[in-house]
């Protein structure tokens, strides 16, 4: 059983471990498409800078990491 599979990381990154285990700093403006993975959606298929990672986690779980973690991201200031 996969304990913590998203989590922020520091301002703007996510730490996704995938379904073999590996580990994977994120940035969230890198991610350019997430889906279910399977028929049963306790998978997640993201593709960040055009490699296909499996996240053994819900989509609706990985987005709610993903917007904790933009809501860390620094203001831009202009």
């Amino acid at each position: 059983m996969v304990e913590i599979v998203a989590q922020p990381l520091m301002p703007g990154y996510l730490l996704l471990v995938d379904s073999d285990g590996l580990r994977h700093v994120v940035r969230v403006s890198a991610i350019q498409m997430l889906s279910d993975g399977d028929q049963c959606c306790d998978t997640t298929v993201a593709i960040v800078a055009g490699r296909a990672l499996t996240i053994p986690l819900p989509l609706d779980d990985l987005l709610g990491q993903l917007e904790h973690a933009q809501r860390q991201s620094p203001q831009r200031l202009s």
